[in-house]
């Protein structure tokens, strides 16, 4: 790529982790102009997923594709939290590695997850606070989505007494 047209055939995703939420309660909004979206499934088995995609990045140029990622686990609207990191290949044998793990929720398909509610069971809130702590302890990027739903149980701590 650079001053040399590319062509980009693979994304490997590797899942460095990942746990369940309860409870969900949370609205967000993602807009993202893409020529493409490619739609993958994870599970809690998944460790890498290599996700076939064919994309033309013409010389000294960008080109803006999207992968939705969703979980196959028995609640499609609480959300799983993921750390990934991400290999992009192109050409032939030339790749492009992400600089850092993302930590973000997985398969939200209602407009509000994720945050503390009160009348929630005190020990699913404490579990959820436990693992979104550690999440968050990660050196990793963080979706502003996960930044959203930790922060909901830090503003809501006094109410399961961790």
């Amino acid at each position: 790529m650079g001053e040399n047209a590319g062509f980009v055939k693979q994304v490997d995703i590797y899942v460095h982790d990942c746990f369940k939420m309860d409870n969900p309660n949370l609205t967000v909004y993602s807009k993202i102009d893409a020529s493409h979206t490619y739609n993958t499934l994870l599970d809690l088995k998944t460790k890498a997923k290599a996700l076939k995609v064919s994309q033309s990045v013409p010389a000294s140029s960008v080109d803006r594709f999207q992968i939705v990622l969703a979980s196959n686990h028995d609640e499609p609207e609480i959300p799983w939290i993921y750390e990934l990191s991400f290999t992009i290949k192109y050409n032939s044998n030339k790749s492009i590695k992400s600089p850092s793990n993302y930590i973000l929720p997985v398969r939200s398909n209602v407009d509000y997850e994720g945050n503390f509610i009160r009348d929630n069971s005190i020990e699913i809130a404490k579990n959820n606070y436990k693992n979104l702590k550690r999440f968050n302890d990660k050196v990793a990027i963080k979706s502003q989505h996960f930044i959203d739903i930790y922060e909901s149980y830090v503003d809501s701590i006094e109410y399961f007494n961790v």
